[in-house]
């Protein structure tokens, strides 16, 4: 994080002459380094959302389901440890709505944390799209919508965050089409 260095040396530059600052700030605007006034608060959101405790009607459908996967699994393979081939199949595709996943926005990136080994993380030199649905937001790596979408972004379920949410990704995507993001 060279930026913070920078900050630190604004502040020694102060206590000099006002037009030194102006002409080392634009050096650096010049540069393509961000200034001050550019970086980004270095304040962290985090939030953990569980799905399957929010909606448990659903997770009755999600264990009648995972009950007729396992009997037509049975069935056709009737050895009992082929059955773990489903159920973990099924249980790392709906791990999102399973166990609670936690949501951490910082300085570095966006990251999504559900379980040890179920983890994503988009630094913000990366973004390259940002929107909004009804859902939450989506936060992407490809410029234009593909079919890649699922594997190369994070979907954030802001959940009583969305005013804190968009704030950040909004500043965030105007200072990338800015050019200063840190």
């Amino acid at each position: 994080m060279s930026y913070v260095v920078l900050c630190v040396d604004y502040d020694v530059l102060t206590s000099y002459n006002c037009a030194a600052v102006q002409s080392h700030q634009a050096d650096n605007t010049r540069l393509g380094i961000p200034t001050q006034e550019t970086v980004v608060d270095a304040a962290v959101l985090t939030w953990t959302i569980h799905l399957a405790r929010e909606m448990p009607a659903k997770l009755c459908l999600v264990m009648f389901g995972y009950a007729a996967a396992m009997l037509a699994w049975w069935y056709f393979l009737p050895v009992p440890a082929a059955l773990l081939l489903p159920l973990v199949a099924l249980t790392s595709a709906l791990s999102e709505f399973l166990f609670p996943v936690t949501y951490t926005i910082d300085d570095v990136g966006i990251s999504q944390k559900c379980l040890p080994f179920f983890n994503r993380h988009i630094a913000w030199t990366d973004v390259r799209r940002a929107s909004a649905g009804r859902d939450g937001f989506f936060v992407s790596t490809l410029r234009l919508p593909s079919r890649l979408d699922q594997f190369r972004g994070i979907r954030i379920n802001p959940r009583g965050n969305e005013a804190a949410v968009r704030a950040v990704i909004t500043k965030r995507m105007e200072l990338m089409r800015e050019g200063l993001a840190a």
